[in-house]
Order: structure tokens, then sequence, then C-alpha cells
């Protein structure tokens, strides 16, 4: 399946990847990662492209500057009223039927502690916003598979 993870702001960054579970891994397979600074409706056709049925976004920032917040209200309501993704901010990935398209609104401050030790566990060279993207779908996985190990492939294009 794959699955978007978008951090967004006046810079977003976009992560869409090929997820595979396995009996004792998730191997995480990139297929697209980009900073994304001036059109941002370039994020939804890449997740329709892809049929990405669960899409990780980082709640609203309690302090947002004004085009950041734009950005992520820009975001969140195409996901929400144009492309009918089910926003939702608890449950797992595997509660809801396939059929679904969930839009998981993940908070900084649960995401960003648990990756601070596991930056080590990325693909190296990213741009700095796909990064904290990257992150963010690292911790998500982690946290809808918490028995296994999860496993960055090689990526196959940017």
């Amino acid at each position: 399946m794959h699955i978007a993870s978008i951090d967004p702001g006046v810079t977003t960054g976009l992560v869409i990847a090929y997820i595979k579970p396995r009996v004792d891994q998730v191997t995480i397979t990139p297929v697209l990662v980009e900073d994304i600074v001036t059109n941002h409706s370039v994020i939804m056709s890449h997740a329709i492209q892809y049929r990405c049925r669960n899409v990780f976004m980082e709640q609203k920032p309690a302090h947002p500057s004004k085009e950041g917040l734009d950005n992520w209200e820009f975001l969140f309501q195409k996901f929400t009223a144009t492309y009918g993704y089910m926003p939702a901010t608890t449950g797992k990935i595997q509660d809801h039927p396939s059929q679904h398209k969930v839009l998981w609104l993940i908070q900084p401050s649960h995401w960003k502690p648990f990756m601070k030790a596991r930056t080590n566990l990325l693909p190296k060279n990213l741009p700095h916003h796909a990064k904290d993207a990257c992150m963010m779908l690292h911790y998500s996985i982690q946290i809808n598979y918490p028995d296994k190990e999860i496993i960055w492939q090689q990526k196959l294009q940017s």
C-alpha cells in the first residue's frame, strides 16, 4: 500500500512510500521525496496518483505563520472536503476498512521525541522538510506495527 506523509508549512515536506508489512518487519520504500515551496496542489495530485488511502499529516501548530497556516488549512480542506478523507487522531490503519481514506493528524509532540534518537534509521541526504515527513512516517508506522522492525529500502525516485 502507498502512504503519504506531509509536514506542512511555508515549505512542505512530502514523502510517498510503499509500505509492506511482513511477519516480523515492515519495509518502507520511498517513491517520492520532496520539499514543496509554492504549488501545494501538487501534493493532492501525488496522493491521488499513488492512491494513498492513508495520509499522515502533522497536526496544525499552536503558533503558525500566516502562510504556514494557510497551507495547512488548504491541505486539510482538500483532503477532507474535496477528496473525502476522514480525519483521525487516534486508532490504527488496521482499524479502518481498505475502502476508507483516512487523514491521520499527528501531534509534533508525539513523533519528534520518539524520532530524536532514531534519525540514523532514515535514508540519507533528504531535503529538510521531507526529512521531517520521513520521521513522522517512521513514527506512524512503528505505532501501527509496534512489534515489527521498520526497514527503509532504497529510494526509487525523487
